[in-house]
């Protein structure tokens, strides 16, 4: 699990602090706060180990990848690629390993850090950037490298796994097809936009296909959509004319009639994806939702957190949500009341600009679902919006009169 974020001289941020991160961790604030930054950061880590050229300090990757954020320029504080930025990522392992350094010596734990530190050389703007990478286990601090692997024998593959568990999905939606072929193989992923969703479902569809990470999806997906009241049921079947091709239908009513996903509303077509990436990322992944509660009703965006809470607790998956939604945050605060979950599982980060930076506040929340520390206008003025219709109320009463 990731346990901790933090980001210096990185865009809009000049030192976020150490960032923490629980099973289930919500960033909110309003637009231009900085929030979609710290979830690029994840992101390009996680983009950079990937790549087949490990060359680079940092792959910033061709412009259709869902972290085309430019090169160094782009994401250094005021511009200045000159300044040290800093990307530092720490996390859980499920058990402890032993790791040996090149000097032989060995440290055992479960709790491992990695930074990433990056210059331009002002003498030569031409040249890539000069990087250093750390890790750390606990206090310690481990061999360096000037690559973004090769520290020490053990933890380049920790590295590697951890970031490729983690799984992203945007708010824009795939836009759902009459059909669907049967996939040749079972996906890494449903895709940014969702794009593979239904072939996830397909491919976990049948219990004896051993890379499927959930049999039981296309039945946790009905019951999710039922309990959202977007849909009374959900199925994908073989079409009469090709049993290779596939249609997803849906019952969006009570005694309603069974329509293909093209001709509903597009709010199951905007939740489907994360429904199914919740139920199919492996158990133990990180999940990262940006604004999952586009095109949804209010009841629906309550709803999404009960998903949430659900993911966590049957599938150990760990959830990073950044939302504007008030329904969201409604419905975790009354969970954590009703004892369904406890505030230490947790973390809502609030952010805001301030001036030229970007501010970030941990909201406190107590065993009651109880935020202590609520910021001012954090949906808004609704206090203020409620005054002053009633003050105009009031003054056209009177003008009547």
């Amino acid at each position: 699990m990731l346990t901790q974020l933090r980001l210096q001289n990185f865009k809009g941020w000049p030192d976020t602090g150490p960032i923490p991160l629980k099973p289930i961790t919500a960033l909110f604030g309003p637009n231009g706060s900085g929030k979609t930054t710290l979830l690029q950061a994840i992101l390009l880590l996680k983009q950079t180990v990937a790549s087949p050229n490990p060359g680079p300090a940092l792959d910033f990757g061709p412009p259709d990848t869902p972290t085309d954020i430019g090169d160094i320029n782009s994401i250094a504080h005021h511009r200045n690629p000159r300044n040290l930025l800093k990307i530092s990522l720490d996390w859980k392992t499920p058990q402890p390993f032993t790791i040996t350094q090149r000097n032989k010596t060995t440290i055992e734990t479960d709790h491992i850090g990695f930074d990433l530190s990056l210059r331009q050389d002002h003498h030569s703007p031409p040249q890539p950037p000069v990087a250093q990478t750390t890790y750390r286990a606990g206090p310690s601090q481990l061999a360096g490298s000037s690559q973004l692997t090769g520290i020490a024998d053990n933890l380049d593959l920790v590295l590697e796994n951890r970031l490729a568990n983690i799984h992203y999905l945007s708010p824009q939606r795939a836009n759902p097809q009459r059909t669907y072929p049967r996939p040749k193989a079972p996906p890494t992923s449903i895709g940014p936009s969702g794009e593979s969703a239904i072939d996830a479902i397909l491919s976990s569809r049948n219990p004896a296909n051993e890379t499927a990470q959930n049999p039981d999806l296309e039945h946790r997906i009905a019951h999710w959509l039922k309990q959202t009241g977007l849909a009374q049921n959900f199925q994908i079947t073989p079409t009469p004319q090709n049993p290779e091709l596939f249609e997803v239908r849906v019952i969006q009513r009570q005694n309603g009639t069974q329509i293909p996903l093209t001709d509903a509303g597009s709010g199951i077509a905007q939740i489907l994806p994360t429904l199914t990436l919740c139920h199919y990322a492996p158990p133990g992944s990180a999940v990262i939702l940006n604004q999952p509660e586009t095109h949804l009703h209010p009841n629906a965006q309550s709803a999404l957190a009960d998903i949430i809470i659900d993911a966590h607790q049957t599938r150990q998956i760990q959830i990073l949500i950044e939302t504007h939604s008030e329904h969201l945050l409604n419905r975790l605060q009354r969970r954590i009341a009703e004892q369904k979950i406890t505030a230490d599982e947790i973390s809502l980060i609030y952010c805001q600009p301030q001036n030229a930076h970007c501010h970030l506040e941990p909201l406190n929340l107590d065993e009651y679902g109880n935020i202590k520390n609520w910021p001012k206008n954090f949906f808004g003025d609704q206090f203020g919006e409620v005054a002053a219709a009633s003050k105009a109320m009031i003054k056209r009463k009177m003008e009547s009169k």
